[in-house]
């Protein structure tokens, strides 16, 4: 796998709906590599929600940015919190706590709070 160098180039185009052979394809990534090591290293390689440090995936807040991620636009997660926000945004049952914390944080970290 070629070592991913940050630049301001995005491979993905936001506005198109992504899909899931190349969602798969970007996960495999060494971009997808990079982010992913850059934010577990900012939440400390703990669940942000239950604070957990096994099993830990990275989660996008948004699919908006996807290949062109901003740091606000990804959380760490473990399994079970990640699966539990995938439920939400699959079902659109009502809103659980963690959805709840997930999506305040995304709002703080959009406005720089």
């Amino acid at each position: 796998m070629k070592t991913y160098k940050p630049s301001t180039v995005c491979d993905y185009k936001s506005d198109r709906e992504i899909k899931p052979s190349e969602y798969s394809e970007y996960l495999s990534s060494s971009k997808w590599a990079w982010y992913r090591s850059k934010i577990l290293k900012r939440d400390n390689h703990k669940c942000t929600e239950c604070n957990s440090s096994e099993n830990l995936n990275v989660h996008h807040l948004t699919y908006r940015n996807l290949g062109c991620e901003q740091m606000k636009d990804l959380i760490t997660l473990c399994r079970k919190c990640h699966k539990e926000a995938h439920f939400y945004d699959l079902n659109k049952k009502a809103k659980s706590n963690l959805i709840q914390s997930l999506e305040d944080k995304y709002i703080r970290l959009e406005n720089n709070v």
